[in-house]
């Protein structure tokens, strides 16, 4: 009889009667620091343009000139994508724009 007793208290809980359910739902967003390794294409060093030990005079200055400007251009382009950390169309498309 005791055993009866304690049975049909016990029950209800057990059936899943209960107002409240035991398991909450609550959809909860977690935040997971992700870590992206940098290609190695944009940390490899690019040869620095040389300069002829001849006297450089004109057309040749100019060309040099040019060939500093597009390795620096290259330069920013590689510190631009790695700040966006991973090549994105945008980021490719503007760095093709800075090309010659």
């Amino acid at each position: 009889l005791l055993i009866g007793l304690a049975a049909l208290c016990l029950l209800p809980s057990l059936t899943g009667c209960v107002s409240k359910p035991a398991v909450r739902t609550d959809t909860v967003e977690v935040k997971v620091p992700v870590v992206v390794s940098v290609p190695d294409e944009l940390v490899e060093q690019a040869d620095e343009p040389q300069l002829a030990p001849d006297p450089v005079l004109g057309e040749d200055l100019a060309d040099f000139i040019e060939r500093l400007k597009a390795w620096g251009r290259q330069g920013w382009c590689r510190v631009e994508r790695i700040g966006n950390l991973g090549p994105r169309e945008d980021a490719t498309a503007a760095c093709a724009k800075l090309d010659p």
